[in-house]
Formats: structure tokens, sequence, C-alpha cells
């Protein structure tokens, strides 16, 4: 997980998706999820996405903004470390994210689900 510059919160690495996605998508023959999460992964904690699971998605759409999130399965290479705007870089156990502070609606619930269902991505 990851916690932003001056925050004192917790999130899971994560962003936008951009135009130079799309283009990059094109360029590459990925998805543009791909590109985007790969893209946002390295960004915030030096880490290379190897492998990314476009076919499943978690989606919850904003009330506040007219936005959609999505939240994917992604296998990383290397040890994170602080990027960008983030302070700080932290692996979790299951048990501990319960008693974290995190930004995001239902992130507990979304990380508890990515673990039950694990298995069905190789894992």
């Amino acid at each position: 997980m990851v916690r932003a510059n001056g925050q004192d919160t917790w999130s899971l690495p994560g962003g936008r998706l951009e135009i130079d996605d799309q283009v990059k998508a094109a360029d590459t023959g990925k998805n543009a999820f791909y590109v985007a999460i790969s893209r946002e992964v390295l960004e915030e904690t030096g880490m290379k996405v190897v492998a990314v699971e476009t076919d499943t998605a978690i989606t919850r759409l904003a009330t506040k903004w007219e936005d959609c999130a999505f939240g994917f399965f992604a296998r990383a290479e290397g040890e994170p470390r602080p990027l960008s705007e983030i302070e700080e870089t932290h692996w979790f156990f299951l048990e501990e994210i319960p008693k974290l502070k995190i930004v995001g609606p239902r992130i507990h619930e979304i990380i508890s689900w990515a673990f039950r269902v694990r298995h069905l991505f190789g894992e």
C-alpha cells in the first residue's frame, strides 16, 4: 500500500487513465488499462508490472463526480519504494488492514474480497 506525502491515510497505488495510455496501448498492442496500471504502479512504487488481469475488475460508480473507479489484479516485480507524490510504501498482512486508516470507500472490503478469490488468478 502507499501513503501520499503529508497524508496519514493509506491507499492502493492508483490514478487515472490518461490519453497517452491509449496511444501507447495502440503502439504496444496492450490494453489501455494495462498501460495505465503499469505506469501508475511504476510512478508510485518503482515496481514493474508484469501481468494484469484486465478481464476481472472491481468497479465502483462515484457519486460525487462523473467518474467510475476500477480495481484490477496485477503482478509486479521489484521492491516497492516511495516515488513521486508517495512518502511511504508498505506491505501489510491481511489481518492488519482493518486497523489501518485507509482512504477510499470500501477499500477494506475490496482487499478482503481480493484475498478470498486470489486462487482464481493463479495465486
